[in-house]
């Protein structure tokens, strides 16, 4: 009896809703037979010892506006307003009806970047990683849109990093850090040339990651380093029997 008297109590003190919902931490307060427990007015009481858990109140992952306001910029046609504005609002009308359709959120998210509207984005492509923290390409969108569009550098690195840690294989996650190192951020460094060189421990023989270094080095005085990586980037061009990368990288190594 005891047992059912302590399930009633937590049912009473739950709640549920169709909410996406984040698991907040889990409090657990022995108490003695006889007692009142702090968490419940209920006069809970019986033999023996026992536990009474609180059960949290899950918190609510707020959903992006689906009412935000679409904005053009000066001069866009109007062909191109009609065409965005229907997509925009087909995509917030499915939403509406399954607010968990997630094709739905990303299709929403290229929208508004399309339309230069990156906050609005970079707000849904959070909110999907609520619910997808696993989805390198989102995280890949993240990096992307703040390194050239909201010019916040650091959290543009810790997007790709993770994005990286999560699929080591896609090259285009370090040539776009490679990137974000080369041209803004952390520039003084040998940051650029760092994270090629961890793309091709995990990829090794890449020719895109070996050119992309050979070219680094060579952009930054470094003719013997760039001798190299494009030798090595020749070599296997020569093997894959490519030879448009062949005589381009010729041409390169003919240059230092």
């Amino acid at each position: 009896m005891v047992f059912v008297g302590i399930v009633l109590a937590i049912l009473l003190l739950a709640g549920y809703g169709f909410f996406f919902k984040k698991q907040s931490s889990r409090l657990v307060a022995p108490i003695t037979a006889t007692s009142t427990p702090a968490i419940s007015p209920l006069n809970v009481q019986g033999e023996g010892d026992f536990t009474v858990e609180r059960v949290p109140l899950e918190e609510e992952i707020k959903a992006p506006d689906l009412s935000r306001p679409i904005v053009f910029s000066d001069g866009v046609p109007a062909e191109f307003r009609r065409i965005m504005t229907e997509r925009i609002e087909k995509d917030s009308i499915e939403l509406r009806k399954t607010p968990d359709n997630f094709d739905a959120w990303l299709d929403l998210a290229i929208q508004r970047k399309t339309i230069d509207d990156y906050k609005g984005a970079a707000e849904i492509w959070e909110y999907v990683l609520e619910f997808q923290p696993n989805n390198s390409v989102v995280l890949g969108n993240l990096g992307e849109l703040h390194h050239l569009y909201l010019k916040d550098y650091p959290k543009s690195e810790s997007y790709y990093k993770a994005a990286i840690s999560l699929d080591p294989s896609r090259v285009t996650l370090y040539r776009a850090l490679h990137e974000l190192y080369k041209y803004s951020y952390k520039q003084n460094t040998s940051a650029a040339a760092d994270i090629l060189k961890e793309g091709l421990v995990k990829n090794p023989d890449n020719t895109d990651l070996l050119i992309l270094l050979g070219a680094y080095y060579r952009d930054n005085g470094d003719k013997q380093s760039a001798r190299v990586y494009f030798e090595q980037a020749l070599s296997i061009a020569k093997k894959n029997q490519n030879q448009v990368l062949v005589d381009a990288l010729e041409r390169d190594i003919s240059k230092l």
